[in-house]
């Protein structure tokens, strides 16, 4: 009899320990996650407000297979899209006084899989009112 309480307590253990196991398999923070990359990063122009024009490369990685877009908030349709891929390259120039943001979806679907964002910055900024200056002479 103490055999068998001995067994059971072993396989109750077992079973717990194997649970938790894949509990935390499952978890997203142990997830493979899908990246998007952007270079560069930044796009800079003379002064604010003024667009700014970069030839820009955005890749992309996924631990699964499948139909893939990426779209920018420049516009609704998809920059482009990719079927049964796990990975790609999209370049292009980009222009805008605002910054971009980059998002990659699987296709037909609303979810936002990984998002990057182009930063534009300027070297001057612009200025209020302009200035009156008088003259007398």
């Amino acid at each position: 009899m103490r055999f068998t309480f001995n067994h059971a307590v072993n396989r109750l253990i077992l079973g717990k320990l194997s649970l938790l196991l894949t509990i935390f398999t499952m978890s997203p923070a142990n997830a493979a996650n899908e990246t998007l990359t952007i270079t560069p990063d930044q796009c800079v122009a003379l002064t604010q407000g003024q667009r700014c024009y970069v030839d820009a490369t955005l890749t992309w990685t996924s631990p699964t297979v499948g139909n893939y877009c990426l779209y920018s908030s420049q516009q609704v349709k998809p920059l482009t899209c990719w079927q049964l891929k796990n990975s790609g390259q999209f370049s292009r120039e980009f222009a805008d006084d605002k910054n971009i943001i980059f998002t990659l979806k699987i296709e037909n679907e609303a979810a936002e899989i990984a998002t990057q964002q182009l930063k534009i910055t300027w070297v001057h900024q612009k200025r209020g009112q302009p200035r009156m200056w008088w003259r007398i002479f």
